[in-house]
């Protein structure tokens, strides 16, 4: 008696299995690489951009607070030093006032036995500080410049007087410096000196 078993309708021959095993494992990779290229390497660039950023930002944080220090042990020392900032702002004031000019080439000219015949201050075209009542309340908030006043300065004396009157100045509080000397004879031995001078302040 003969047996006959059929084929099974659902089979499938070796070849065409490995075939859509190796399709699949093509596309595997396809689908990979395009997941990498379309999102993992943008992302990749953007997590380096972003790192860059980051360590600049760490750079100048670390500048700042290095700034920071820096201007605290400058305020500190200021706090520690009030007769040379005192010195300095007699030196090269933060306003234009000429008052305080005008009681300094007076009070050196009286100092040195002279007579005081005029005083004329140029002004500058800057405006004062006087009715800024915010820099007034905090005169070292706002960025400055080296400005010049020009002054004339007459007085009367002798040659010796007028000697002692030049030491006076070259070692004044105030920065003040000489451009120009005018001298003419007045009665005796005294002399009229026309003095050109320079002053100086931050506005």
């Amino acid at each position: 008696m003969d047996l006959h078993i059929p084929k099974s309708e659902f089979s499938s021959p070796i070849g065409a299995t490995s075939r859509h095993t190796v399709f699949e494992v093509l596309l595997l990779i396809i689908i990979i690489a395009l997941f990498y290229w379309f999102i993992v390497k943008p992302k990749q660039t953007e997590l380096a951009g972003l790192n860059t950023q980051y360590q600049q930002l760490s750079d100048q944080e670390a500048k700042l607070e290095a700034n920071k220090q820096k201007l605290t042990d400058a305020i500190a020392d200021m706090a520690n030093h009030p007769d040379a900032v005192a010195a300095l702002d007699e030196a090269l004031p933060l306003d234009n006032r000429v008052t305080k000019l005008y009681i300094v080439l007076e009070s050196l000219t009286k100092s040195s036995v002279m007579t005081v015949g005029d005083i004329n201050v140029a002004f500058p075209n800057s405006s004062p500080m006087a009715g800024d009542r915010t820099l007034l309340a905090n005169p070292y908030s706002a960025k400055r410049t080296l400005q010049k006043l020009s002054t004339g300065l007459d007085v009367v004396g002798t040659f010796d007087q007028f000697q002692g009157l030049l030491k006076k100045i070259e070692s004044s509080g105030r920065l003040i410096n000489v451009t120009g000397i005018d001298i003419k004879s007045s009665t005796g031995v005294l002399l009229d000196f026309k003095l050109s001078l320079e002053s100086y302040y931050y506005n």
